[in-house]
Protein backbone atom coordinates (compact mmCIF):
# COMPACT_ATOMS: atom_id res chain seq x y z
CA UNK A 1 0.00 0.00 0.00
CA UNK A 2 3.19 2.23 1.00
CA UNK A 3 4.93 1.40 -1.75
CA UNK A 4 1.77 1.70 -4.40
CA UNK A 5 1.33 5.30 -3.04
CA UNK A 6 5.10 6.46 -4.15
CA UNK A 7 4.56 4.90 -7.32
CA UNK A 8 1.68 6.78 -7.60
CA UNK A 9 4.00 10.03 -6.57
CA UNK A 10 6.37 9.26 -8.63
CA UNK A 11 4.27 8.55 -12.00
CA UNK A 12 2.84 12.07 -11.38
CA UNK A 13 5.70 14.05 -10.65
CA UNK A 14 7.14 12.26 -13.91
CA UNK A 15 3.83 13.63 -16.21
CA UNK A 16 4.28 16.94 -14.39
CA UNK A 17 8.14 16.84 -15.83
CA UNK A 18 6.97 15.94 -19.09
CA UNK A 19 4.36 18.51 -18.95
CA UNK A 20 6.99 21.16 -18.12
CA UNK A 21 9.11 20.23 -20.60
CA UNK A 22 6.69 20.42 -23.61
CA UNK A 23 5.97 23.75 -22.42
CA UNK A 24 9.41 25.24 -22.31
CA UNK A 25 9.73 23.80 -25.64
CA UNK A 26 7.00 25.53 -26.88
CA UNK A 27 7.94 28.83 -25.31
CA UNK A 28 11.65 28.21 -26.81
CA UNK A 29 10.18 27.54 -30.25
CA UNK A 30 8.44 30.94 -29.80
CA UNK A 31 12.01 32.24 -30.52
CA UNK A 32 13.59 30.08 -33.25
CA UNK A 33 15.28 27.30 -30.53
CA UNK A 34 13.74 24.02 -31.84
CA UNK A 35 15.16 20.53 -30.28
CA UNK A 36 16.72 17.67 -32.74
CA UNK A 37 18.56 14.51 -32.77
CA UNK A 38 21.46 13.84 -34.87
CA UNK A 39 20.36 11.59 -37.71
CA UNK A 40 22.25 8.26 -37.87
CA UNK A 41 23.75 6.51 -35.09
CA UNK A 42 27.40 7.51 -35.38
CA UNK A 43 28.60 9.76 -32.68
CA UNK A 44 29.28 13.30 -34.38
CA UNK A 45 31.35 15.36 -31.75
CA UNK A 46 29.91 18.83 -33.67
CA UNK A 47 25.82 18.14 -32.79
CA UNK A 48 26.49 15.12 -29.65
CA UNK A 49 28.34 15.27 -26.30
CA UNK A 50 29.40 11.39 -25.44
CA UNK A 51 27.95 11.65 -21.42
CA UNK A 52 29.47 7.60 -20.80
CA UNK A 53 30.54 4.73 -22.78
CA UNK A 54 28.87 1.67 -23.00
CA UNK A 55 30.93 -1.70 -22.60
CA UNK A 56 30.72 -3.50 -25.84
CA UNK A 57 32.85 -5.93 -26.85
CA UNK A 58 32.21 -6.02 -30.66
CA UNK A 59 34.47 -2.88 -32.06
CA UNK A 60 31.57 -2.80 -34.75
CA UNK A 61 29.92 -1.24 -32.42
CA UNK A 62 32.64 1.35 -31.35
CA UNK A 63 31.61 4.89 -31.71
CA UNK A 64 28.05 4.32 -32.31
CA UNK A 65 25.08 5.93 -30.58
CA UNK A 66 24.00 3.49 -27.12
CA UNK A 67 21.57 5.25 -26.22
CA UNK A 68 19.90 8.78 -26.78
CA UNK A 69 19.76 11.11 -22.74
CA UNK A 70 18.45 14.83 -23.85
CA UNK A 71 18.14 16.20 -27.51
CA UNK A 72 20.31 18.73 -28.95
CA UNK A 73 18.87 22.16 -29.59
CA UNK A 74 19.68 24.62 -32.30
CA UNK A 75 18.25 27.87 -33.56
CA UNK A 76 18.55 29.07 -37.11
CA UNK A 77 20.80 25.54 -37.67
CA UNK A 78 23.32 26.55 -35.53
CA UNK A 79 23.78 24.31 -32.67
CA UNK A 80 23.07 25.68 -29.23
CA UNK A 81 23.16 22.74 -27.16
CA UNK A 82 24.55 19.57 -27.83
CA UNK A 83 22.51 16.17 -28.09
CA UNK A 84 23.68 14.16 -25.13
CA UNK A 85 24.44 10.86 -25.80
CA UNK A 86 25.80 7.43 -24.83
CA UNK A 87 28.22 5.54 -27.05
CA UNK A 88 29.83 1.96 -27.36
CA UNK A 89 33.03 1.63 -26.78
CA UNK A 90 35.75 0.19 -24.04
CA UNK A 91 37.10 2.12 -21.14
CA UNK A 92 40.19 2.33 -24.15
CA UNK A 93 38.36 2.87 -26.90
CA UNK A 94 39.03 6.41 -28.48
CA UNK A 95 35.90 8.08 -30.26
CA UNK A 96 36.36 9.67 -33.23
CA UNK A 97 35.64 13.45 -32.53
CA UNK A 98 36.23 13.28 -28.98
Amino acid sequence: SANKAVLLAVRHLLGARTTDRIEIENILANYGVEPFEHPGDEFDHATQTCISRVQATDASLWGRIAQRLVPGYRRSGKVIRREYVNVFGTNGTVIKGE
